[in-house]
């Protein structure tokens, strides 16, 4: 995924504003000296009634609605293609990493004590985010404002973890065999358009 296409866009609403956070989770250079741009990208509050503005931030982009941010979509009738599944995005990454893990270790009891393979610092997955109750470290949180940075910050990490485990499969001369030696985007797994639970998965 590339451009408006590799972007999220977290959406939540009150009574007086609508507050919206783009992540960017499309694939980034890898290693320490890559120069890589933030994954969160922009942020807005608009009215709850200004549909042209919530449109052009949503157009083509995946979404990462509380109820109240699909309310406040639904209200001004701005459709939702692919809504981002949450608990299906940390499923496939974990997928992935079993995988990955699984493979190593039938591959090392393989070898004799001398051929053995540098182990992994394998990565320990977030846990997936309650959008409608996501962590808060200070008051101002649980305004649409706060709740929409927190769900935002916690896709960014994800997508960070996965960087560096991206990294570390890269490193490895016999991991990056299983999958090639290109950098692979982060797994993400699209909820059905109309009922906005996980039908469609997209892994790479």
């Amino acid at each position: 995924m590339m451009g408006r296409e590799a972007v999220v866009a977290v959406v939540d609403a009150d009574d007086s504003q609508v507050a919206v956070w783009w992540v960017n989770v499309g694939p980034r250079p890898v290693g320490q000296r890559a120069k890589k741009m933030s994954r969160l990208c922009g942020a807005w509050t608009i009215g709850p009634t200004d549909a042209v503005t919530l449109e052009s931030l949503t157009f083509k982009r995946m979404v990462l609605a509380t109820a109240a941010g699909y309310q406040a979509l639904d209200a001004v009738d701005v459709a939702v293609e692919r809504p981002f599944d949450v608990s299906g995005s940390v499923a496939l990454v974990n997928a992935d990493l079993d995988r990955h893990r699984e493979a190593f270790e039938v591959e090392q009891a393989s070898r004799v004590t001398s051929k053995q393979l540098q182990t992994p610092d394998w990565p320990v997955f977030l846990s997936p985010i309650d959008v409608e109750n996501p962590p808060q470290t200070t008051p101002t949180d649980s305004s649409a404002v706060g709740r929409v940075f927190q769900i935002a910050h916690w896709l960014a990490q994800l997508c960070s973890q996965w960087e560096g485990f991206e990294e570390q499969r890269l490193a490895s001369s016999w991991l990056s065999t299983l999958e090639g030696p290109g950098v692979r985007e982060t797994p993400i797994a699209i909820a059905d358009a109309h009922r906005r639970h996980p039908v469609n998965v997209h892994e790479h």
